[in-house]
């Protein structure tokens, strides 16, 4: 006895055919759709990195309270970004905020290991840790920046915050 089949092959093919063509069609969409916000998302971001460069132009004027409120809205915004941190700690020095400066540097090094490669950075972080009392480790910092760079301006530098350390 032969079965009957509830469709028929034509109906079959329409359905996939139609599957098909909603598939394909839902994934142009979501392409549109991720395309958009990939755009929107650029422009946020190209529009932070300018504010970013504005506000490392900023970091000498009269107005550093507003320079660290930016610096600050864009620490929470983009956390693991270590180049702001350790902007974010020059301003806070450059308006002798000492012990959030110290912490702002710390967190640029821990973001970026490879600052203690950076001899003006390693010799803000020690200025830091000399003006919030921690000589230990500002002499831990020192040792490790008189082997960064020969110049002799940045050696009579280092000399000079150790004369510091050694008057207190």
């Amino acid at each position: 006895m032969k079965k009957l089949a509830v469709t028929s092959k034509s109906e079959k093919f329409d359905f996939l055919k139609y599957t098909f063509f909603f598939i394909l069609i839902l994934v142009i969409v979501v392409l549109v759709w991720m395309n958009n916000m990939s755009a929107k998302k650029d422009e946020v971001l190209l529009n932070d990195y300018v504010l970013l460069d504005q506000l490392s132009k900023q970091e000498f004027s009269e107005n550093k309270d507003a320079v660290i409120q930016q610096y600050e809205k864009l620490q929470k915004k983009y956390p693991e970004n270590y180049m702001i941190a350790f902007q974010l700690g020059y301003t806070y020095l450059g308006a002798d905020k000492i012990k959030p400066a110290t912490v702002m540097y710390a967190r640029a090094m821990d973001l970026n290991p490879y600052l203690v490669e950076n001899p003006e950075f390693m010799y803000q972080y020690s200025v830091a840790l000399i003006n919030n009392e921690q000589t230990e480790n500002a002499k831990t910092v020192i040792d490790r920046a008189k082997h960064l760079s020969t110049d002799e301006a940045y050696q009579a530098r280092l000399t000079n915050l150790i004369e510091i350390i050694e008057q207190n």
